[in-house]
C-alpha cells in the first residue's frame, strides 16, 4: 500500500534528494525521497512503489519519518541489503566526504573566479580603449542581447556604421574567449547572429553594468 499525506497547499522547497537502492524480483530498483533542510530531517510526503511488487505488502511510513526510518522499513520488508545510494545525485560516500567535496568544489570556484578576473582585465586593457577611441557604447537589443551602439552625425543612436572595425572587435572577443574556454558554445538568441557577436555578448555578461555606467560606456536604449 502506498502511503500519502494530505496536500495542504504548501509548496515544499526540496534541499536534499535521497536515492535508496534495493533489489526486488531479482532487479535492482531505486526510490527517491525528499527532505527540506528546515524540517529537521523529516521527509516530505515519502512514498514508495516497487516494480513487479503487485503481491508485495509495502511498508507504511510513519506520519513523520527520516531517511533512516525509511531505510530501516525497506530493509525489513523488501531487501535487507538496501542502501542509500545517492544524495542529490552524488554517491552517498562522496556527499558525506566534506574534505573531498571542498577540494573539488573549491577548484571550480577558484577557476571561475580566475576566469572572471581575466575577462574583466581583458575588457579593461583591450576592449575598453577601442570603445573609447571609436565613441562606441554597450547597449541592449530588443531581445536583451548586449550590442554596440553609436551616435550618427545627427546625434541619433544607431548600430555601428563601420562594419570592418566592428568585425575586428568581435573577432578579438571571440579569439580571447576561445583561448580561455576552448569548448565554449555560444547559444545565440538571434538566428542572424554570428559566433563572433555571441562571443562579444558572452564577454560583456561578465562586466558589471555599474562599471560600464561609471566609465561612460553604456547607453540605455529606451
Amino acid at each position: 500500500m502506498e502511503t500519502k499525506k494530505k496536500y495542504t497547499g504548501k509548496i515544499n522547497i526540496i534541499h536534499k534528494r535521497y536515492t535508496i537502492a534495493f533489489v526486488y524480483a531479482g532487479i535492482r530498483q531505486y526510490a527517491d525521497f525528499y527532505e527540506n533542510d528546515n524540517d529537521n530531517g523529516i521527509l516530505t510526503r515519502p512514498t514508495l512503489s516497487v516494480n513487479y511488487g503487485r503481491d508485495l505488502k509495502l511498508p507504511a511510513f510513519p506520519e513523520k519519518c527520516t531517511i533512516n526510518d525509511v531505510l530501516t522499513l525497506i530493509r525489513e520488508h523488501i531487501d535487507k541489503r538496501a542502501v542509500i545510494d545517492l544524495i542529490n545525485g552524488m554517491p552517498a560516500d562522496y556527499y558525506h566526504n566534506r574534505e573531498l567535496r571542498e577540494l573539488v568544489d573549491g577548484f571550480k570556484i577558484r577557476l571561475e573566479k580566475f576566469k572572471e578576473e581575466e575577462i574583466f582585465l581583458f575588457f579593461q586593457k583591450a576592449i575598453q580603449p577601442i570603445l573609447k577611441e571609436n565613441k562606441w557604447f554597450v547597449s541592449s537589443s530588443h531581445i536583451g542581447m548586449p550590442v554596440l551602439a553609436e551616435q550618427d552625425e545627427n546625434g541619433e543612436w544607431d548600430n555601428i556604421s563601420d562594419k570592418n572595425k566592428e568585425f575586428q572587435l568581435e573577432y578579438i572577443c571571440y579569439a580571447f574567449i576561445q583561448s580561455i574556454e576552448p569548448n565554449a558554445k555560444f547559444e545565440s538568441k538571434n538566428q542572424y547572429s554570428s559566433s563572433r557577436a555571441d562571443a562579444f555578448s558572452y564577454l560583456i555578461g561578465y562586466i558589471p553594468l555599474t562599471y560600464l555606467q561609471e566609465n561612460d560606456l553604456y547607453y540605455k536604449n529606451e
